[in-house]
């Protein structure tokens, strides 16, 4: 999720899209996707909610809305490939690549851990300072190897496991990080011949989800199927040439719209379908949502792809990344302003303790924490995320050279 929103690093509060004033259909796909990933990216953070009502913390929707990461990676394995399949003919340019990935997840990943190491810290000294250690059963394997671990966005990484302590949504960046290590090594060597090699992947990565005898964790594999398959789509588009011939496929509007439709059911669904099944399903049908989109019939979007034209959603998708790591201090934050300063009673709720309200107060308390997160988010991507991203990117740039991958 962390791939074309960075193009956009200006400050305007609704940033325009780079895109809009183009008349290029597949550049306004493009733009569609970014939003996408803004709506994927909200849908999670409501997955993460702490459960302030029983009532609220039960809706099935809701409650498999965490599935939406499985888009994260088709959509990323898209753009990467897209972007990137062609220009890494050499070792210093899949250096570049990787600098430019670094720094594109990196620094606020670090914040975000430091937060919650601060955090743990205090937790675990909690008895000294005379403080009551809340859920504290929860946090025994929140060591200082898992620290590292985390520190090397290896948490996900098999064989570790360890990825929900600390900031618990950053194991897909550690996905994503290592999977574009992986897709730059592949393409570096084979060149045009790399695709065999996502197959490959591919396969074996849906054989062992489907089976469920992988050993340790599948986080890992969930990411590098859904990215890889993403790249074939990207490998299938880019064999078409984009400018005076005839699309791949002359697709009517309301099938990309129809197959949006068809992921919220599966997330409405999904718990009434075995274990694996969910995500994978969400990985297919956004296959087929990319395939369709991008073969659509020039000038007829439909009304939702029209709605994620709009500057609010694609504001949103260029903030996907910030928020999805921010949201879990500014839960942590919320939640405790509502035990200690509003003194909300507390109930046992999905094995933790958590403040209770009524379901009008939860929700208006959702609500705030939500407009707080994207305020919150808005700040920290213009005053820290996109300098930071820069420096890197600039330093990365003296040290290789102008054979530095673009970004």
């Amino acid at each position: 999720m962390a791939q074309r929103s960075e193009r956009r690093a200006r400050g305007p509060t609704l940033p325009p899209p780079a895109a809009a004033a183009t008349t290029d259909p597949a550049a306004r796909v493009f733009d569609e996707f970014e939003s996408l990933r803004g709506i994927a990216a909200l849908l999670v953070v409501l997955n993460h909610v702490p459960a302030w009502n029983p009532q609220l913390y039960a809706i099935g929707f809701v409650r498999q809305s965490g599935l939406m990461v499985d888009l994260f990676f088709v959509l990323s394995g898209f753009i990467i490939h897209t972007a990137y399949a062609r220009r890494l003919r050499t070792g210093r340019e899949l250096a570049g690549f990787m600098a430019n990935r670094f720094a594109r997840l990196y620094p606020l990943h670090l914040v975000t851990l430091l937060f919650f190491g601060a955090i743990e810290l205090a937790r675990q000294n909690s008895g000294a300072l005379g403080m009551v250690r809340q859920n504290a059963g929860l946090y025994q394997d929140a060591t200082v190897g898992v620290f590292i671990e985390h520190l090397l966005l290896l948490q996900a990484i098999p064989p570790f496991h360890d990825i929900l302590t600390f900031n618990s949504p950053s194991w897909s960046i550690g996905v994503e990080f290592y999977t574009y290590l992986l897709f730059g090594v592949t393409v570096l060597g084979l060149g045009p011949r790399a695709h065999r090699v996502f197959v490959l992947l591919v396969l074996a990565s849906l054989a062992v989800l489907i089976s469920g005898v992988w050993p340790v964790s599948h986080w890992f594999l969930r990411g590098l199927c859904g990215f890889m398959t993403g790249a074939l789509v990207a490998r299938w588009w880019a064999s078409y040439p984009r400018a005076g011939r005839p699309a791949p496929a002359t697709v009517p509007a309301w099938a990309s719209e129809l197959l949006l439709v068809a992921i919220v059911g599966v997330l409405a669904l999904a718990d009434r379908l075995p274990p694996t099944w969910p995500g994978l399903l969400v990985m297919a049908l956004t296959v087929a949502y990319v395939a369709c989109a991008l073969g659509r019939r020039p000038g007829a979007p439909g009304p939702l792809a029209r709605l994620m034209r709009t500057r609010p959603l694609m504001w949103l998708g260029t903030l996907s990344f910030t928020f999805y790591l921010l949201h879990g201090p500014v839960f942590w934050v919320m939640n405790n302003l509502a035990r200690h300063a509003l003194k909300w009673p507390e109930a046992l709720v999905a094995g933790s303790w958590k403040p209770q309200a009524t379901v009008a107060g939860a929700a208006g308390w959702t609500l705030l924490s939500l407009a707080v997160m994207l305020a919150v988010s808005h700040a920290v991507w213009r005053v820290y995320e996109v300098p930071a991203r820069e420096a890197i990117r600039r330093w990365a740039a003296r040290r290789l050279g102008r054979a530095q991958a673009p970004a």
